[in-house]
């Protein structure tokens, strides 16, 4: 695993923004990952999916972490061509893209 990561936060989802931000930087923590910023999200983001891509590319990160699946959103698999998604439950490696 690559030693940066960027956090992912849905705003729309229950629970509350700085109880997210402290269950991403444990699981950053516990995977020796550096933080590079923690973007956010809502329901009326455009193209979430390549948003968080771009910010992952931007930071040099090749992991996305986020408090749980659902802050991917139904996208999540096609995320894992572009990079690995760590949530508590473990890590989603990034999938290798096929000529």
């Amino acid at each position: 695993m690559c030693d940066r990561a960027i956090g992912l936060i849905h705003l729309d989802l229950p629970g509350n923004e700085p109880a997210h931000c402290t269950v991403i930087a444990e699981l950053a923590r516990a995977e020796t990952l550096q933080l590079a910023e923690v973007v956010t999200i809502d329901h009326g983001t455009y193209m979430p999916i390549t948003y968080i891509i771009t910010a992952a590319a931007r930071a040099g990160a090749e992991v996305v972490i986020a408090p749980d699946l659902a802050h991917f959103g139904t996208g999540y698999t096609a995320m894992t061509l572009a990079c690995g998604l760590l949530v508590p439950t473990g890590l989603i490696p990034r999938r290798p893209q096929r000529p």
